[in-house]
């Protein structure tokens, strides 16, 4: 991979983070309710009825970190946005069309996906939505 794109790659990545601070700060804070709750049972070891026991990937991984339960689904979350914003940019890698590439990644960080998932932050979401162009983008460079 190129260095000129490793760059972008990362600009990419750090506008994200910054897009999801951005509507975070301008959206509604939300409380500990709802699937929340249940997500947070799972973060602390408890049991969750189904189908919130079986989306174990986020709490689990937000558990590991050293933080408050709320800032920790927030790193886990972001960093999972931002990748998808990487995977997405890539996936859309085009010499040709760059204009293309930028409206496309523009439409993702207004997209409600992106804009709702930086302002619930206790949600195990943004991971499934990493897996989706994760997949695209292995079978595109290993087709």
């Amino acid at each position: 991979m190129k260095l000129q794109t490793i760059i972008k790659i990362f600009i990419v990545f750090i506008f994200s983070i910054f897009m999801s601070c951005f509507f975070y700060l301008l959206g509604d804070s939300w409380g500990e309710y709802g699937d929340a709750i249940h997500y947070l049972s799972l973060y602390n070891g408890n049991e969750a009825p189904y189908p919130w026991s079986q989306r174990l990937l986020t709490p689990y991984l937000s558990s590991i970190l050293p933080f408050s339960p709320k800032i920790n689904f927030l790193i886990i979350n972001y960093t999972a946005l931002a990748l998808t914003s990487c995977l997405l940019f890539l996936l859309f890698d085009s010499k040709k069309n760059n204009e293309l590439k930028f409206l496309l990644l523009s439409l993702w960080f207004i997209a409600y996906p992106f804009t709702y998932n930086s302002t619930a932050i206790i949600t195990v979401v943004p991971i499934v939505y990493l897996g989706i162009p994760l997949v695209f983008y292995l079978s595109k460079v290993y087709y």
